[in-house]
């Protein structure tokens, strides 16, 4: 028994070790469960700078050392060694100038090794490449966690997965696009504190040639020039807004397209964010020193200060400049961009840094200043070459300091129109640049409107007038109100005070004397009378001195540009149609009228009666369906369009046209979602889609509308056959098909159509996955999609990038965009299945998804949120869900919020979650 005890003991020790020997070669890869490659951008671009190997214990300091690790990386067609400087444990997978306890272990590289940079630049088309990065790390000493386990010393090389890039992962992707559908992609890091209540400066940035390009990275990977601005240190001391715009790969920062998009970005961000508008500042380099200079050169009045670094201008066009705070940079010896005499940039022809300086001073500019570097400065060891003078540009912190310290918001700028009627403009920038005027009388002055900026408003107007001044805001836009608590005496019409609150003004309304229809401001000689105007805002007025013919509309009927029907907070546009038609009556007997607009800066030409009976005719045939739209570049509330006639534009918004109860049904609204694509929207909000080939148009789904669907289509078509096919059978989408010959419909959605009463889907054509919808010219393709509806089908225009979804995988909203709680509707494992093998045929292949109920087009990235909110309830079950919110008493799962662009819900049934196999 003791020897049978003895052979037990020597046959399990030999076990153990050989367990121990069969675990050992594996023990890194088992214990290190990732690896970070940290990337940092320095003064001359991204270099790979550590890795972060996630253990899964936590490692102690004298655990590890430089000798512990070997790093192989492979960059491009080029494989070697990295140099291993530091290596030290922390807690989260990020380097620091002192290690910790945790259970990352961070290996720091040298960024002088020959294999560091992480991208190519090719000289001949002038842009830069970054290569894809292959990591490996080896484990080959042996490595003791704090809990006491060993890891050994292994043979396993452990990839690289995530890489994290500090700063640059704080900066928001975005985009903005223009009315012809050119996109301008850039990045926009926020300050800290960027929610609360406060405003803050705004730093643009405009790259140089080589970094072009369209993945909205190169632009902050290239240099600091966008980076220095959002560094830790300078937001402690000055948090700002970074904007980093990205130039497309064939075009230049001074080329009219991307010129004018950059000014596009500006608004938006303005209309988006809380920026001060006097604290807006531009600064580029090479190609953006040369974006720079032409962008001050023709918006002189909206930027604070200017920082031009190796880039060159127009010097017969600087006496606009002479007063803005300047501060150029380039070296002397510069081999790219001759800091002087004639110079050339894709379309930009101009003189370099020092001509343009030279001519600022001559033109009689003290503010501008100038840092030559002189020949040899900008070299290696500090730069490649002469041209990077923006390493020690943006190094050099006395310039980063200035520029926080121009400012341009206590200016206001006065015109003097006729005796006793002046025009007040604050400081410009979009959104915030308003036009004031003051008027005298004998026995005081009245002020109209009072601005955005935030200087001393009523003492620069005891500058011009010394009579008791009182306060008329024609409405409640936080562009017109914005100084009024420094006057004593304001009249606003009452029923724009719940616009304070909707836009956050603060400012207390609640001292204005009440302004209605009918009221005269007597100033002694001279008097106003009140003129209600309701449409821009409920309480909008205009103030008519018939004696010298004067009317102050502020923007009740915009400036000679837009009027904007389409944010927060505007009537209805049958209501505004009276207001107009009211107003044209009004002034028909006044031959000589001035008007004093809102936004002088906007005017086109000078504004006459047959701009205000354009704008009522607009509005007549808008709600008529008689105009083709097309997108607004900023929707507002994500519903604006444009559309015009004779010398009226007017931006409105589609769900916002009628007052309750009052829709016109029979009436269809038509945009131009995109050039060759209309989207006609009914009564109820549902979407159609039409576009024409050399052979036939085609109509996607008929909505739900009353009216004659085809009479109006037809004019559309310009006499070719008309084509309809049905995304699915539900009655939004149906309503008008018999009114067509030719109709397509999934048989498979049948039993869904016909139970509706003017629909017999027997008569129409059966589609099925492959078919396609040839126009001549154009081409959609139809694969199936079953999940909404057994018959759901999505449509592919290859050739032109765009999908057409109808409801197949609902509306973007993170209030309950997919409807799967219908009958016949899919178990969510099997709609989550269908999805990817949907988007394994389409993706790569459409740049824009246009959907049954979304007013705008969707990105693509929704589908990755479509797909990852469907693959969270499928993992976590009822756990994923939440009350739904449209409609109630359902439940829902939802990925991201209703700020993000993309955010997508699924409403299902919790009875219906899982298919028998998932079960």
């Amino acid at each position: 028994m003791r020897t049978m005890k003895r052979y037990c003991i020597v046959i399990g020790f030999f076990i153990l070790v050989a367990v121990l020997a069969s675990i050992g070669p594996r023990a890194f890869a088992q214990a290190a469960s990732s690896v970070i490659l940290i990337t940092e951008v320095l003064p001359t671009g991204e270099v790979a700078a550590a890795l972060a190997v996630e253990y899964g214990t936590a490692i102690e300091e004298s655990g590890v050392a430089a000798a512990t690790y070997t790093v192989n990386a492979t960059v491009g067609d080029k494989t070697a060694a990295r140099t291993i400087t530091r290596v030290y444990p922390n807690d989260v997978p990020a380097r620091d100038a002192k290690g910790k306890r945790g259970q990352y272990v961070i290996i720091e590289m040298d960024p002088k090794d020959a294999i560091a940079g992480t991208m190519t630049y090719d000289p001949q088309a002038r842009l830069a490449t970054r290569y894809a990065l292959n990591y490996e790390v080896t484990q080959v000493k042996e490595i003791i966690a704090a809990n006491g386990m060993k890891y050994p010393a292994s043979a396993v090389k452990l990839k690289s997965g995530k890489e994290r890039t500090p700063i640059v992962d704080d900066f928001k992707k975005l985009a903005t696009k223009d009315n012809d559908g050119n996109t301008l992609n850039y990045r926009l890091f926020l300050p800290a504190a960027a929610e609360k209540d406060k405003r803050f400066p705004l730093v643009i940035f405009l790259h140089g040639v080589g970094e072009r390009g369209a993945d909205n990275a190169l632009q902050l990977l290239g240099y600091q020039g966008a980076l220095v601005w959002a560094s830790p240190e300078n937001q402690r001391k000055n948090p700002c807004y970074v904007a980093a715009p990205q130039c497309p790969p064939t075009g230049y920062w001074t080329d009219d397209t991307n010129y004018h998009l950059v000014l596009k970005m500006l608004d938006d961000i303005q209309h988006s964010y809380a920026i001060d508008f006097g604290r807006i500042y531009i600064t580029g380099l090479s190609m953006g020193g040369f974006g720079t200079w032409k962008i001050i050169q023709n918006n002189p009045d909206v930027f604070a200060a200017a920082m031009p670094v190796c880039g060159g201008g127009d010097p017969a066009n600087v006496a606009a400049l002479k007063d803005m705070p300047i501060w150029a940079f380039h070296a002397a010896d510069d081999p790219a961009v001759p800091v002087s005499g004639p110079l050339a940039i894709g379309p930009t022809r101009g003189m370099g840094s020092r001509d343009m300086v030279a001519a600022l001073k001559a033109a009689g500019s003290t503010v501008v200043q100038y840092t030559q570097y002189e020949p040899g400065y900008v070299a290696p060891p500090l730069a490649p070459n002469a041209h990077f003078s923006w390493v020690p540009a943006y190094g050099n912190q006395a310039a980063i300091d200035w520029m926080f310290a121009q400012t341009k918001t206590a200016q206001y700028k006065s015109t003097l129109l006729q005796p006793g009627l002046w025009r007040i403009d604050d400081f410009r920038g979009g959104f915030g640049s308003a036009s004031m005027y003051l008027v005298e009388g004998k026995d005081k002055a009245l002020l109209i409107d009072t601005g955005m900026g935030t200087g001393d408003l009523a003492g620069y107007v005891r500058t011009l007038t010394k009579l008791p001044v009182e306060v008329v805001l024609t409405h409640g836009h936080p562009d017109h109100v914005g100084q009024a608590n420094q006057f004593d005496k304001v009249y606003m019409a009452q029923k724009d005070v719940a616009l304070f609150g909707l836009f956050g003004i603060k400012t207390d309304p609640a001292r204005f004397v009440n302004i209605q229809a009918g009221d005269t401001i007597d100033l002694g000689g001279k008097a106003f009378e009140v003129i209600a105007i309701p449409g821009h805002t409920p309480g909008s007025i205009a103030l008519l001195d018939a004696k010298d013919q004067l009317l102050a509309t502020g923007d009740a009927i915009g400036s000679g540009s837009n009027v904007w029907m389409h944010i927060p907070g505007t009537l209805p546009l049958d209501q505004y149609w009276v207001s107009l038609r009211k107003l044209e009556a009004k002034l028909k007997g006044f031959k000589h009228l001035t008007y004093l607009v809102g936004h002088q800066w906007q005017e086109k030409t000078p504004i006459t009666l047959q701009y205000v009976t354009d704008m009522r005719i607009l509005v007549e045939k808008t709600l008529h369906g008689e105009v083709v739209a097309k997108p607004y570049p900023d929707g507002g509330d994500g519903m604006g369009v444009v559309a015009e006639y004779g010398s009226a534009t007017l931006d409105y918004s589609l769900s916002n046209l009628w007052s309750a109860g009052k829709a016109d049904k029979t009436k269809y609204q038509a945009v131009e979602t995109l050039p060759g694509v209309i989207m006609i929207r009914d009564y109820s909000g549902d979407n159609m889609y039409f576009m024409k080939g050399t052979q036939k148009a085609l109509l996607i789904d008929t909505g739900m509308g009353g009216g004659n669907l085809r009479e109006y289509v037809g004019r559309l078509a310009g006499g070719l056959p008309v084509a309809v096919v049905l995304t699915h059978g539900h009655p939004d989408h149906v309503g008008q098909a018999d009114q067509f010959h030719q109709v397509y419909l999934s048989r498979k959605d049948d039993a869904v159509a016909v139970s509706i009463s003017n629909v017999d889907p027997s008569r129409y054509i059966d589609i099925n996955e492959g078919d396609v919808m040839d126009l001549g010219g154009r081409a959609l393709k139809v694969l199936s999609f079953p999940g909404h509806t057994p018959g759901s089908i999505v449509l592919l225009d290859e050739t032109n990038r765009l999908l057409f979804t109808g409801d197949a995988v609902g509306t973007q909203s993170a209030r309950g965009g997919l409807w799967l709680h219908l009958a016949g509707c899919p178990y969510i494992d099997e709609y989550l299945a269908t999805l990817k093998t949907v988007r394994a045929k389409i993706d790569g292949k459409y740049d824009l998804l246009l959907t049954g109920h979304n007013q705008k087009a969707v990105a693509p990235q929704y589908l990755d949120y479509l797909q990852a909110a469907a693959q969270k309830l499928v993992d976590q079950g009822e756990a994923a869900l939440v009350p739904s919110l449209r409609p109630t008493g359902l439940k829902m799962v939802v990925h991201g919020d209703d700020s993000d662009p993309n955010a997508a819900s699924i409403i299902v049934n919790p009875e219906h979650l899982f298919s028998p196999q998932r079960k």
